[in-house]
């Protein structure tokens, strides 16, 4: 018996003459499919070390204790105790907002609605789909539970076999998709366009372009499946437009209409059945949830469809139909309603309208209204009808009426009828407008015993807050209407409930104002799958065909009557716990009659499916243990421990395995069972998080043994993996640690000190002795002027050949530089001892007259000489440059003279002297002029720098220019005597310090600063200013070439032939965080010119796509699980870290910058100067050695790469990695080393074959293996190993992402060679991203060729693909409005549409991948995609330099920080079971499209300040949950002041202004300085003891 709804006092009231109903079980075809979607990708694997020193890797390591600080354990103490108090909490979800719908069309629309959320076929589906391909066949299954996706698996399969056929030779034939409903042509359309891969055209009556045989010659020749009505097909055949025997398959949607004179029934009887003689009949599929649609009887019916559509009736057994719902029926008992009347309203608008036809229905519906809905609902009916708008339209149909009549004898007395009818119209419509009715309420007086038991039932489930959805089905448009203006009313509405109506089109005698167009229709229901609305009151236009969200509540209002009209609105509860509602009047015995004539028609329904041994499938009905013990059964034993793994464990074994996986709550094996001859072959398909995923088991007799067999199989390979362990565990746990690959990263903060070379190999101590040869090296300055004063180019000899060193840039000032350029000289000079001696004698002049440091060597000491060049500076270098080139005169005068003597000398000999003082180092000069206007006596002027002398500081003489010439110390100055009227000569100071190499140096640094000077106390030197002026640039020249050449010392470590400049560029670091972009640098070393941020970017890029390669080539049959876990071993810091610890390259890298001490050679005796100290070591984080491997990587890629070689990368990667699984030396190594796998080299099948045409004509690559492409578009859910013996596109997107990561990475590096790494790293996001790639897809056409059984998978991207369609319609609009062309429309169009579904971006890595291998590992086909259908969305980067930012954590750390200057806060994470706290704050597109994830435990993210929850989101992943409470955060401080936040915060977090901050700065700075000195104090100290 049926339960009554319980009242509100929860008791029940069913009438006993309800007890007699008789009814089976539910039925095997009365449950929908549960919801199920991919699960995400995650791998289990950490890092660990033994204590042998070896770097291993191992599974799930035990917890080491970490330290966490007191703040941030407050903080999760904190979210935790606010996760515990909201987890009771319920939140009402807001209405979501809806762009385009108004401005779609109604094709487009229908695209949106699409199909059961499942990610595989089940079992059920997957049998019938095979039967279907035996013969023809009538589908019977509930609504809801996939019927059109089998449709589609059977269309793909005939359209295959077409072209397989076609390619034999035989005449060409297509598909037909018959629905009853022009509504339905669109929605079934969109379903096969995006999911068959074949072209797919549509018609209906108001579609069709044309009628006539070339039309329909030229469809038929476009076209491999045609959807339309039945009538279009009917009539193409009646005028041999198309033949019965040019058509492959046949659908019929809705079957149950295939009677009488119905278009179905007619196409049958007159085409099918008649065939010309041996001509081929099409495939029959029909599809219904009932096979009869009225109460006749079933078996008789039943038989009558399968002998006119010459099928057979196939169904699913209990046992494998779809997963059973719960669902309850109740009845919902009204007491007896009175008959028909009228209102009082009703009664005065009589005399008006009564004679008017256009009302003669609605008389009907309103005395109708007033019995069955109460007198309110009555009155209101005038209310809608006679608004001002539908009174104006009735005025003019009745003036139209009644002018086509001829009973009047003349115009006048024709139009003064027409007059008064209108008048009496306009008239009705007043009384309308002043009849008040008084505010509805829920009583007798106002509303009948139906609607109020209506409210009733919905009060019970909508009074609070809930996700429940529901339909109320009446038979009248008027009730709907008027159902939902009373349930929207103050008083009478349920708090929760949120109602809206859905009705069909009018008809030709009904009112205008009761009908909705196809479109509106299509906008409503998508609208109540949003949850805009969550019940709908329909007509039977929401029993059969749209795609309707799933609903837990049915409450059918009007009773159904038929058994079809009953099982489509039931097949509507498609949720478990649903309840149906059956309104019955009580006491009225033919309700009672036809809910218990339904009950027993249903029951007779399955029982007449169930006896049908000959014509359903196959289902287990069997005792397993019993067949198990019949069948060989294999047993697996481990050796070690004994545990045996048989067939019927295994099964406990897999779901055990799958439990422990993350999100392993709810997830479970998926098993495909299909037929083999007279037997059966499973598969297993495993989530996506298992390391693997699918497998067959071997062909049975029994499927329930062919499923064993399955699970047996997956078994043993994962035992094989040891991903089961010795008693057949799991190896995972069930909850991965936090962060569970952190390990194999390392830490940006752990420095250590290591060794640094201070000085290149090349003159190193060990390589100096006698030379036998020189080679020169010659200095020459791209802009002289720069140096302010005249000077010549200088030499530089070495022992060896120096190689081709980057011109070294020097700074002079503002917009004053030039570069010193480093010309090497080819041919060897032989110099003899003389001029050896000659040599060494100028280059200690030049270390002791230029830089104060008098050294004794001899030329075996000196690590090179230095020479005066007889040369200028445009000279080049050539064979024929020689000993000549060397200024022998110069090199003659200071052998010669240790200084000048300038007594006695005429004034011009002052001119341009280099001049020093011995007493005091730092001081040296370059003389102007005499100055006869002033004597040695005369005071120096107050604009003269004072010099560092004691004697100037401590006034022991006069301040006199005798004084300020002199350093001595107070006892020598005073016995000091000086020359009588020696010159006065005018000297510009010349400064020591400056760093050349800092492009920071200001004008002001260097200004000339005059003085005067007399020359007693001083020396001239025997050096040429022009030699001079040069040889001040050679510290900075110096350092450079000792970077470089260490740098190259370093890539000859590594066994790598690198160009000097960017194995500098590599090498150098200069501040201690070169990898924190965007943050104030620390210790940052000025003049090091670039760092290796940018090769590194490029190196990181390069990395990843060669170790990708090698894998894939050495394992193409791996799965992509085992490809990852690979790759992260080879490419994680740590691994580059150790491996760069093995070469030393720590050794190599520069962080220190120019250092005017530590640029003189070692070894050296010093006689007389400052002795300076050098550092040895440096402290570099374990990261930024790590960082340097990439650098260097990046080098080699670019040593070649004009030459479109890239071995030298290859071989840095190798060098690196130092893995077997990358042990090559060149590019073409990848290819030979890979063999083509058999699913690749296999025959293509002609449907392979057609979609390589298609795709050659369309992307301009023609595939030499059509079976690549194919397997591109795989998607994981599609059981390709049963049916194309394919793989799923994974491997090959695991491939493609690293090609098309390269692509991306050259154009942003080449293109804007300037840009820095964080700019780089910003707008490559842009480039990679989900939401371009998938924008991508959909402009390809690349997601109308997917192969998928997920229904999800198809419905996300149908959704997608318009919105995305729609919005680059919009762009171009934008662009015209602007005066522009469409196609110059702004080329970020996809940045704020949604996130598309992960596969559309799959597929596009996968195509490339695809294309890659095809062409045998040929990057250019790569380059050439990226070239054609990228670059031009990238042309205009500027348009993408918000991109990163709004980037919800990152906007909010930047106001958080820069804005509001809060340091105590932070985003913490805590996951949560699954439906815990409310989903807030997120919008579901941005992570059930991107991240389709069920069953997992959900993420809370919470922001915190100061110790406070601020906002949370909780979402599937953390990434989503904290975009969501970012989100959040930024909503809630918008607008907020700095000092308001501190306030309502409590922040109390020091703000600086810049002063601060740098008083801040230059406060550290002298502690550090101070520091230092300590430091040295003590090695000095150290060293002497």
């Amino acid at each position: 018996m049926l339960p009554e709804e319980p009242g509100p006092n929860g008791s029940t009231s069913t009438s006993a003459h309800m007890n007699s109903c008789s009814h089976g079980p539910p039925s095997a075809y009365g449950s929908s499919v549960q919801d199920a979607t991919e699960a995400v990708d995650q791998d289990g694997y950490s890092s660990d070390s033994d204590n042998d020193g070896t770097n291993r890797l191992v599974i799930n390591p035990g917890h080491k204790a970490r330290k966490i600080s007191e703040k941030r354990r407050a903080d999760e103490a904190a979210l935790e105790s606010f996760v515990r108090a909201h987890q009771e909490e319920v939140v009402q979800t807001a209405p979501r907002k809806h762009k385009h719908l108004d401005e779609m069309s109604i094709a487009a629309l229908s695209k949106t609605f699409q199909g059961a959320k499942k990610i595989t076929p089940r079992e059920y589906q997957t049998e019938i789909f095979h039967r279907t391909k035996e013969k023809n066949s009538i589908i019977v299954l509930d609504p809801g539970t996939g019927k059109t996706f089998i449709a589609v698996l059977l269309m793909q399969h005939i359209l295959d076999k077409e072209l397989e056929d076609r390619a034999a030779g035989m005449p060409h034939r297509i598909a037909f998709f018959l629905v009853d409903k022009i509504a339905l042509v669109f929605q079934q359309a969109a379903v096969l366009e995006t999911n068959l891969g074949h072209p797919v055209k549509s018609f209906c009556g108001s579609t069709l372009p044309g009628d006539d045989p070339v039309f329909w010659d030229k469809q038929f020749k476009e076209a491999r499946a045609i959807v339309c009505t039945a009538d279009i097909l009917y009539k193409c055949l009646g005028r041999s437009y198309i033949r019965m025997d040019q058509i492959n398959l046949l659908v019929f949607d809705e079957a149950h209409h295939a009677k009488k004179n119905h278009p179905y029934a007619r196409i049958v009887k007159d085409f099918y059945r008649n065939p010309r003689d041996g001509s081929r009949q099409p495939r029959l599929l029909g599809m219904t949830a009932s096979p009869v649609d009225a109460n006749v009887d079933i078996a008789k019916a039943s038989r009558d469809l399968e002998r006119l559509l010459k099928s057979d009736i196939v169904t699913a057994k209990a046992d494998s139909a779809p997963e059973h719902v719960e669902r309850k029926d109740r009845l919902a008992l009204y007491d007896p309603i009175k008959s028909p009347s009228v209102t009082s309203l009703t009664a005065r608008l009589e005399p008006l309208i009564g004679q008017n036809p256009i009302f003669q229905e609605v008389w009907t519906c309103t005395k109708e209204a007033n019995s069955q809905m109460g007198p309110w609902c009555a009155d209101r009916m005038w209310e809608l009808y006679l608004s001002e708008e539908q009174t104006e339209k009735y005025a003019a149909r009745t003036e139209s009426n009644l002018s086509r009549q001829i009973l009047f004898p003349g115009q006048e007395l024709k139009t003064k009828r027409i007059d008064e009818e209108v008048e009496l119209l306009r008239e009705a419509r007043k009384v309308v407008t002043l009849n008040h009715s008084p505010e509805v309420i829920n009583s007798p007086d106002f509303l009948s015993s139906k609607v109020r038991k209506l409210i009733e039932v919905l009060q019970n489930h909508f009074s609070h807050e809930s996700n429940s959805r529901c339909i109320v089905f009446v038979r009248e448009r008027y009730k709907a209407v008027v159902l939902t203006d009373l349930l929207s009313a103050k008083g009478i509405k349920p708090r929760f409930l949120r109602p809206s109506f859905l009705i069909g089109t009018t008809g030709t005698n009904e009112s205008t104002s009761m009908s909705m167009t196809y479109r509106e229709t299509l906008i409503r229901i998508r609208k109540f799958g949003a949850g805009d609305f969550n019940c709908l009151i329909a007509t039977t236009v929401a029993e059969e065909g749209l795609d309707i969200p799933d609903c837990n509540i049915i409450l059918r209002f009007d009773l159904y009557r038929t058994l079809i009209q009953y099982v489509q609105s039931r097949g509507r509860a498609r949720q478990d716990e649903s309840v149906y509602y059956h309104f019955a009047e009580r006491g009225n015995l033919g309700h009672k009659k036809r809910i218990c004539d339904i009950k027993d028609w249903e029951t007779k329904l399955k029982d007449f499916c169930v006896e049908l041994p000959e014509k359903r499938l196959k289902a287990d009905d069997y005792d397993l243990d019993d067949v198990l013990r019949k069948e060989p059964n294999k047993v697996y034993r481990v050796p070690n421990t004994g545990a045996a793994l048989n067939f019927k464990f295994a099964l406990e074994c897999l779901s055990n395995f799958v439990s422990s996986l993350p999100g392993g709550v709810h997830l479970s094996p998926e098993y495909t069972i299909v037929p083999v001859g007279h037997e059966f072959q499973a598969e297993v398909l495993l989530p996506r998080q298992s390391p693997i995923r699918k497998i067959l088991g071997e062909i049975k007799r029994r499927k329930g043994v062919a499923k064993c067999s399955a699970a047996f199989e997956m078994c043993l390979e994962l035992r094989r993996k040891k991903y089961l362990d010795d008693y057949l565990h799991p190896v995972f746990t069930k909850k991965l640690p936090k962060n569970h690959n952190a390990r194999l990263a390392i830490s940006p903060k752990k420095m250590d000190e290591y060794r640094m070379r201070i000085k290149p190999e090349i003159w190193s101590e060990t390589n100096r002795g006698g030379p036998d040869q020189l080679y020169l090296t010659v200095i020459t300055f791209s802009n002289p002027e720069a140096l302010a004063r005249k000077s010549k180019p200088l030499g530089l000899l070495f022992r060896k050949p120096l190689p081709n060193l980057p011109s070294v840039q020097l700074y002079f000032g503002t917009n004053r530089t030039s570069a010193a350029n480093l010309l090497s000289v080819p041919v060897p000079l032989h110099p003899d001892e003389q001029q050896l001696e000659g040599l060494r004698i100028f280059t200690l002049r030049i270390f002791d007259d230029v830089f104060s440091k008098q050294f004794e060597a001899s030329v075996a000491d000196l690590p090179y000489l230095f020479a005066p060049l007889a040369i200028s500076h445009g000279w080049s270098p050539s064979s024929e440059a020689g000993l000549r080139d060397i200024n022998w005169d110069i090199i003659d005068v200071v052998e010669s003279n240790e200084s000048l003597g300038w007594q006695d000398q005429p004034d011009g000999f002052f001119e341009g002297k280099y001049v020093l003082d011995r007493n005091s180092g730092g001081r040296k000069f370059f003389l102007n002029r005499v100055r006869k206007d002033m004597k040695p006596t005369d005071k120096v002027p107050e604009w003269v720098v004072p010099p560092p002398s004691r004697g100037w500081k401590m006034r022991v003489a006069p301040r006199d220019i005798r004084l300020y010439s002199n350093s001595l110390w107070a006892k020598s100055l005073a016995k000091f005597v000086y020359i009588e009227d020696q010159p006065v000569v005018e000297a510009e100071i010349i400064s020591l310090r400056l760093n050349l190499l800092d492009g920071d140096i200001k004008d002001e640094d260097m200004k000339p600063r005059n003085c005067f000077l007399i020359l007693q106390p001083l020396v001239v030197s025997a050096l040429p200013m022009e030699v001079v002026v040069s040889a001040y640039c050679l510290p900075a020249i110096i350092h450079a070439m000792e970077s470089a050449l260490i740098a190259l010392d370093g890539c000859l470590a590594c066994g790598l032939d690198i160009r000097p400049e960017l194995a500098l560029e590599a090498f150098t670091k200069d501040s201690d965080n070169s990898q924190d972009h965007g943050q104030e640098q620390v210790n940052f070393q000025a003049g090091m010119g670039r760092n290796y941020e940018r090769l590194e970017f490029l190196g990181d890029c390069f990395l990843k796509m060669s170790t990708t390669i090698s894998l894939y080539t050495q394992a193409p049959d791996q799965n992509e699980f085992e490809y990852h876990v690979a790759r992260m071993l080879l490419i994680c810091n740590q691994n580059l870290f150790n491996n760069a610890l093995d070469l030393k390259l720590q050794e190599y890298v520069r962080s220190r910058g120019f250092d005017r001490r530590s640029w003189y050679p070692t070894g050296l005796t010093l006689k007389r100067g400052k002795k300076g100290q050098v550092q040895e070591k440096h402290r570099l984080g374990d990261k930024s050695i790590a960082d340097v491997c990439e650098a260097v990587i990046g080098a080699a890629y670019l040593t070649t790469y004009d030459s479109n070689n890239v071995d030298l990368a290859v071989q840095a990667v190798t060098k690196f990695t130092k893995s077997p699984n990358h042990n090559l030396q060149k590019w073409e190594d990848l290819y030979a080393s890979y063999s083509k796998p058999r699913w690749q080299t296999a025959p293509a099948t002609a449907a392979q074959v057609d979609m390589a045409n298609e795709f050659e004509k369309r992307m301009g690559y023609k595939f030499r293996y059509p079976r690549l492409l194919r397997t591109a578009f795989m998607h994981p859910s599609y059981q390709s190993d049963l049916y194309e013996k394919l793989p799923s596109y994974q491997r090959l997107e695991f491939l493609g992402d690293a090609l098309y990561d390269m692509a991306c990475v050259n154009f942003l590096f080449f293109r804007f060679p300037d840009a820095d790494p964080q700019w780089l790293t910003e707008h490559k996001m842009a480039m990679v991203s989900n939401q371009f790639l998938g924008c991508l897809a959909v402009e390809l056409g690349f997601h109308r060729h997917m192969k998928t059984f997920s229904a999800a998978v198809q419905k996300q991207k149908q959704v997608y693909a318009e919105e995305i369609t729609i919005a680059r319609e919009e762009a171009m609009g934008v662009a015209e409005k602007k005066g522009r062309m469409p196609e110059d429309y702004a080329r970020n169009f996809w940045c704020d549409a949604r996130l598309p579904p992960k596969s559309l971006p799959d597929v596009v890595e996968a195509y490339m991948g695809a294309i890659f291998v095809d062409s045998e590992y040929n990057y250019s086909v790569i380059q050439d995609f990226f070239d054609r259908f990228v670059q031009h969305y990238f042309e205009d980067m500027s348009i993408y330099d918000t991109y990163a930012n709004k980037q919800p954590v990152t906007f909010l750390s930047n106001i958080m920080t820069q804005h509001f200057r809060c340091m105590e806060w932070r985003v913490i994470l805590k996951e949560v079971a699954a439906g815990t706290v409310e989903k807030e704050g997120v919008d579901q597109r941005e992570t059930a499209n991107f991240l389709p994830e069920v069953g997992k435990n959900d993420v809370v993210a919470g922001v915190m300040i100061h110790n406070q929850v601020f906002s949370h989101g909780i979402a599937a992943s953390g990434r989503c949950a904290k975009i969501a409470a970012a989100k959040k955060a930024m909503a809630q401080i918008e607008g907020l002041t700095p000092k308001e936040f501190r306030a309502r915060f409590k922040c109390n977090c020091p703000i600086m202004d810049e002063d601060e901050n740098l008083r801040y700065s230059n406060k550290v700075e002298d502690k550090v300085n101070e520091i230092n000195h300590q430091l040295e104090a003590q090695r000095e100290s150290v060293g002497g003891k």
